[in-house]
């Protein structure tokens, strides 16, 4: 290097190689940045979604234990099977 551009880099420490090349790279990073937000924002949904989903599954299978509790204590043979059994 010479002494002008060593005198610039001492001054000025973005001329340094290493900082273009950094900033060489800052493109590329931007649109990785912006890439991973729109993916975090699709991947927030989709969890808002499933756990919706989720909600409903819960509580149809509450209503469905909730009236089936009924219908199987119809139709035991007695009030506990443990005691149902033939040794």
């Amino acid at each position: 290097m010479d002494a002008h551009k060593r005198a610039l880099a001492e001054v000025c420490p973005c001329e340094r190689p290493d900082c273009q090349t950094l900033r060489s790279q800052m493109p590329r990073l931007e649109l990785r940045i912006s890439e991973l937000e729109e993916e975090n924002a699709r991947l927030a949904a989709s969890a808002n979604s499933f756990g919706d989903l989720a909600d409903r599954l819960n509580a149809r299978l509450r209503e469905r234990r909730s009236r089936g509790a009924d219908r199987r204590e119809r139709y035991r043979r007695s009030p506990d099977r443990r005691f149902n059994r033939h040794d």
